[in-house]
């Protein structure tokens, strides 16, 4: 797997383009329905997310990746003989990933280097537990997204068979998906 495989593997997004002879008042409808209300602390559905006219968002309901889950932003735009819909997946906000990486590994890096330079004297019996925190911090802070996207495998084609399901539509000729 190349390096930009991994890139949009990872981060996103993944582009899908589908065809359907529905208006775009029926796709509104038809994914509004399909979609639970507000639910509650322990119900857990499918499919959750909101739609709107022109537009909506969804994530897997029941799903095993907490915090770097997949969602599918749906866009549909109306032509002469049904609507285009554009569905975009990957991780809702991406920053976060690099600043969650960054905030395991600078507090790492900013005490090796204040060790290393003398600036914090450490005792031999001291060493033990800082090198431990040292080499914990940037392998929990790369492990756990990449743990939970792996759990996310599959999310973004569950979604895809959703909304396909649910306003008829089928890939589009060409379609970058």
């Amino acid at each position: 797997m190349g390096l930009d495989r991994l890139w949009t593997w990872f981060f996103g997004p993944r582009v899908f383009e589908l065809r359907s002879n529905l208006g775009s008042e029926e796709c509104f409808i038809r994914l509004e329905d399909a979609l639970p209300g507000r639910t509650g602390v322990f119900s857990r559905p499918d499919v959750a997310g909101w739609a709107q006219p022109g537009h909506a968002l969804l994530r897997r309901g029941r799903s095993a990746a907490l915090a770097f889950r997949t969602v599918m932003r749906v866009t549909w735009i109306p032509e002469t003989t049904g609507v285009e819909i554009v569905c975009r997946c990957g991780i809702r906000f991406q920053f976060l990933v690099a600043a969650w990486i960054a905030m395991m590994i600078l507090p790492s890096s900013v005490l090796l280097a204040c060790v290393a330079a003398g600036l914090l004297s450490v005792s031999g019996a001291d060493l033990i537990p800082l090198a431990a925190l040292l080499g914990a911090l940037p392998i929990v802070g790369v492990m756990w997204p990449l743990i939970d996207r792996l759990l996310a495998r599959g999310e973004d084609e569950f979604l895809l068979g959703f909304v396909a399901r649910t306003i008829r539509a089928t890939p589009r000729q060409g379609s970058r998906s």
